[in-house]
Parts: structure tokens; sequence; C-alpha cells
């Protein structure tokens, strides 16, 4: 549904997201805007007392009427030039032309900012490469380089390091330090119920000495969202004279990158539903790794 100028209408549009028309939500399904497009997305009839004033048009992209350009977040494109206005932001790994647009097949493709085509096609979106196709091999890894360059736009600071880390492909640990370890606590909300009283409660309840352990499970905040997510955290504690002291704070936490984005409107999640089928099939040479620390109190 969209708003125009106080005005309400329900959105009819095609499979690769062209809007195609607009109905008035009062019941009546009164056809309120209709389009239709040339092969390359120009308007080349609209009809309906909203057709002008609707911006969402080709891809349910906004369209300059003036400009005659649809906007896509990193770059505008030009209808009746067929191609985008300015240089593919990642240069020619996806070929010698700058500015094709969704490799001419609009037909099938789209394009969600300006970024990468994307098929509507499901089987080809979840085709695993064939390792003997040299076609596979260029596609995919052109398909790789593209969603490593596009996440890498958005994450800052300790996300960054980790998408870096991933896409290396070494699998080796990230060992966080000390200090990072306690920010990293610090900074998170304990999932659930906190395992240290009932710990303390069993230290004030013996006149024994012993070393034990609990763990807590924690949604890290802002500066680890996107490194870390959601994550274990193991505490060593020493209960002696029915008081329950700290000795160390553990995090080991497998990197879910695809996972940790789920429901944020980002590009970094558009490139999570490419990273769960490509991981797995190794074209990528992407690999999952280990945060892993120790902070030790004094």
């Amino acid at each position: 549904m969209v708003d125009i100028g106080g005005q309400k209408a329900y959105v009819m549009h095609n499979l690769i997201g062209n809007v195609m028309a607009l109905y008035s939500t009062d019941g009546s399904n009164t056809l309120l805007a209709e389009y239709d497009y040339s092969p390359y997305g120009e308007v080349i009839k609209m009809t309906g007392e909203l057709a002008q004033k609707n911006p969402l048009r080709y891809s349910s992209r906004y369209h300059d009427d003036v400009l005659n350009l649809h906007y896509y977040g990193h770059r505008h494109y030009a209808p009746r030039l067929m191609r985008w206005l300015n240089k593919d932001p990642i240069g020619e790994y996806y070929g010698l032309n700058l500015y094709q647009f969704v490799l001419n097949n609009l037909s099938r493709d789209w394009d969600i900012l300006g970024l990468t085509s994307i098929a509507y096609d499901p089987s080809a979106m979840g085709r695993v490469p064939n390792p003997a196709s040299t076609f596979d091999k260029f596609r995919f890894f052109l398909d790789c380089k593209s969603i490593e360059f596009s996440v890498g736009t958005y994450l800052t600071g300790m996300a960054d390091r980790a998408w870096n880390h991933y896409i290396g492909g070494s699998g080796t640990a990230i060992v966080l330090s000390s200090a990072e370890v306690i920010g990293l606590l610090e900074e998170s909300s304990i999932l659930g119920e906190d395992n240290f009283m009932d710990e303390n409660a069993k230290c004030m309840g013996v006149s024994m000495e012993y070393t034990t352990s609990y763990s807590n499970d924690y949604q890290s905040g802002e500066i680890w969202h996107n490194a870390i997510g959601r994550f274990t955290g193991r505490h060593n504690v020493h209960c002696e004279n029915c008081q329950l002291k700290p000795v160390s704070d553990e995090v080991h936490d497998l990197y879910d990158f695809a996972n940790s984005l789920r429901g944020d409107i980002t590009p970094a999640t558009i490139a999570g539903f490419y990273i769960d089928i490509w991981e797995s099939s190794g074209v990528c040479g992407w690999r999952q790794f280990y945060h892993t620390g120790i902070y030790l109190y004094e």
C-alpha cells in the first residue's frame, strides 16, 4: 500500500517488481493508475488519476519525471539510454561494461540497490555451480566479488574485521583481547535468566571452598552486533567463605554472518541469502571461524 498525497492505494507489480497498477482501498477496487513500460523500463503509457503523482514505478524505484531517471540508491538508471549514468562501483569484476543494466536481461533480473542483478527464478538463485563448467566458475567468481564489495561497503569496526577475515578464507580463530572480551560482555544483554544468581545461592549455602563455572546466553550490542550477534559467555568462579568471586570470563562463538543480519533491511541482509548457499558450495572460498577470548580477574 502507498500513500500519495493522503490518498491510499494498493500496489500491483509483476514478478520483477515493476509497478503495473494502483487500486483504491475503499472496497470498490477502482483503477487509480496503470503503467506500460518499454523493454528497458521507460514508461510508454500511463493512465489514471494517480499515475503521474505516484513516484514508484519501474522496479518499484523512485522515478524523476523531469530527468526521466530511476533512482536505485547507489546509481541512477536512464531507461531511454538503456544504461546506468555512472560506473559500477565494483569496477570490472562484472565485466568491461561498467554501465550495463542487469546484464541486459531485464525480462528475468532486477537490481535492488544499483549494485548487482538478482534473478527471480528460484532455480537460478539456488543452483549449485558445476565445477567443470567454465561459465559457472566465471559467473560465481563475479557474484562472490560483488557480494564481498557490497557487504564491505556497509560494515565498520568489529563487523568489518570479522567480514574480511571470513572472506579471507583461512578459517583460523580471531583471538579477542582481554579488553575486547570484557567490553563485549559489558555492552551485551543477557537472554533469559542470569545463572549467576543460582551459583551465588549455592555458594552461600555451603561452607566448603570450590571452583566452578556457569554460562549465560547474550545478545551483543551495537558495536558487536554484526560481528558476533548472539553468543554464549562462560564464567569461571570460585566459592570461598560463602562468597562467589569471579576468576575469568570466556567467549567462544562461531561467526554466523548470514544469520546475524536477518531482519535488518540492508544490502548485507540481501547478501546473506546468497552466503548460505555459496559458503556450502565452496565456490567463494569463504570459511566460518570462531571468535575466542578470555578475561582474567586479578
